[in-house]
């Protein structure tokens, strides 16, 4: 035997552009969203300002990385993808009236508040009617849920009866003399 271990090599599928690619991606990815998140803490009064700026300059380190090892900006839909809410939002009930609803809701009040930062009351006034639309979906898709449970209910309390083959016979009338 030899004393030298065997060389091994590791062989894979996707290049190493590839991986590069995927690598700064995922650093872009976690600064963009980090910086949004926060934001949108700060803008609803719970997030931390003082880390702005520190969290704008990784961002900004994190597209030149990205420009650097890959020759251009990340294209469009990428940085969508990455800020996408459904993405990470998914379905959280059986209804799709609901998961409807909720989507609506969520848009309409980053609307609302874009637009606010903004002073477009034309927007302003988009975003509110979104988030009404979505409101009154979710609260019919609700109100259908407790009347069908109300149904259920009912259907397993009441005992259904039991019914013979034979036809039931028609009472006869009484006879009445004059």
């Amino acid at each position: 035997m030899s004393d030298h271990p065997p060389h091994l090599r590791v062989v894979s599928e996707r290049s190493s552009a590839d991986i590069q690619h995927e690598h700064r991606l995922a650093e872009l990815r976690w600064s963009l969203v980090t910086l949004t998140a926060n934001l949108l803490r700060v803008t609803r009064g719970a997030g931390r300002s003082w880390e702005i700026v520190t969290q704008c300059i990784e961002t900004a380190h994190a597209y030149h990385a990205y420009v650097q090892a890959i020759g251009h900006l990340p294209p469009s839909f990428e940085i969508e993808q990455i800020l996408n809410l459904k993405r990470e939002f998914g379905d959280f009930s059986s209804d799709a009236d609901i998961d409807c609803g909720r989507s609506m809701l969520v848009a309409g009040a980053l609307q609302f508040t874009a637009s606010t930062l903004l002073g477009q009351r034309t927007q302003v006034a988009a975003g509110q009617r979104e988030m009404f639309e979505g409101e009154r979906l979710i609260v019919q898709a609700r109100e259908r849920q407790r009347k069908e449970r109300l149904e259920e209910e009912r259907a397993a309390r009441t005992p259904r009866r039991k019914t013979s083959k034979r036809p039931k016979a028609k009472p006869k009338r009484a006879k009445i003399e004059l």
